[in-house]
């Protein structure tokens, strides 16, 4: 794509802030997957250690992440 029209020389470019609201969109949903990861590994499984905790709260934050990319 050009950086600028040919005719009115008009400059292709989103704006600052373009991508904030979908930064806040995904920041929520990591946050909340997170959580739910947190409290079912919690509730379910009583003998979790800590390690083993945050490694299956995180590899739930990066499946389901890549899942919503598109939306």
């Amino acid at each position: 794509m050009k950086a600028r029209c040919g005719n009115c020389d008009y400059l292709f470019e989103r704006e600052p802030g373009y991508f904030l609201g979908a930064m806040y969109i995904s920041y929520a949903l990591a946050v909340f997957k997170g959580t739910v990861a947190f409290l079912i590994c919690y509730f379910f499984f009583e003998d979790v250690h800590t390690l083993t905790l945050c490694f299956a709260i995180v590899g739930v934050i990066l499946l389901f992440s890549r899942r919503n990319y598109r939306l």
